[in-house]
């Protein structure tokens, strides 16, 4: 099984719901926070866009923010990652969505 156009693909692939629209800037978004994910927090499992942890106050409206759960609006895991969830019991993997 398996999708024959991702065979072999190591990198990051992006989950959406089925409602929600990406911007154009959304490969650009995404692409950036995979790099930043990549050197500041190699142990995290992925990345998501999400307006969760704005705080209307802070100075630095575009910061990054470490979540211990996931929101729908998309995420985005690499090869790696979804081989643990694939090899494990999915109930014991710490996604947030299973709370």
């Amino acid at each position: 099984g398996g999708v024959r156009e991702l065979a072999g693909h190591q990198g990051y692939l992006a989950l959406l719901e089925e409602d929600h629209l990406v911007t154009q800037d959304y490969m650009r978004v995404m692409r950036v926070l995979q790099a930043k994910k990549d050197a500041s927090c190699p142990d995290c499992w992925g990345v998501c866009v999400r307006w969760a942890c704005a705080d209307p106050a802070d100075p630095d409206p575009a910061k990054i923010c470490a979540s211990h759960s996931v929101i729908n609006t998309g995420i985005a895991l690499d090869r790696a990652v979804y081989e643990q969830i694939k090899g494990s019991d999915f109930h014991s993997f710490a996604d947030g969505w299973d709370w």
